[in-house]
């Protein structure tokens, strides 16, 4: 698949985080960028995407949770944040990430998380 980066192959979902190109994926530069994102979420979004690829849908709101429009978030304890969508054939593709710095979800992080998830649709449209 094109554009898409594996990062966990699961028994019930594949999870995928989404790049523009084969050089260049938001969410595998901001799981590895230290100035940015702490090791521990890091290893919490690891855990995560096991737990979700393995055992379906994570129901804990604490640790994942719907934002808006079929967009949802997997959620860190340190503000880590990394918005993605489900596709059929229990694909999960991970759109973008950032670190939270209000209560509130971001709107602007929504619209980009969104924006991704159409120019994916295009994509596959095309395919």
């Amino acid at each position: 698949m094109s554009g898409l980066v594996l990062l966990y192959q699961g028994q019930q979902f594949t999870i995928y985080a989404y790049g523009e190109d084969d050089a260049h994926c938001e969410v595998t530069d901001f799981l590895e960028d230290r100035q940015v994102l702490a090791a521990a979420d890091e290893k919490k979004f690891q855990d995560l995407f096991i737990r979700h690829g393995d055992h379906g849908p994570i129901r804990d709101e604490t640790k994942c949770r719907h934002l808006d429009d079929g967009i949802w978030e997997y959620k860190a304890r340190h503000g880590g944040r990394i918005a993605w969508f489900y596709v059929p054939g229990a694909l999960v593709i991970c759109a973008c990430g950032v670190v939270k710095k209000s209560d509130k979800a971001d709107p602007e992080f929504i619209r980009r998380a969104k924006a991704i998830r159409e120019r994916y649709r295009q994509e596959q449209s095309h395919e």
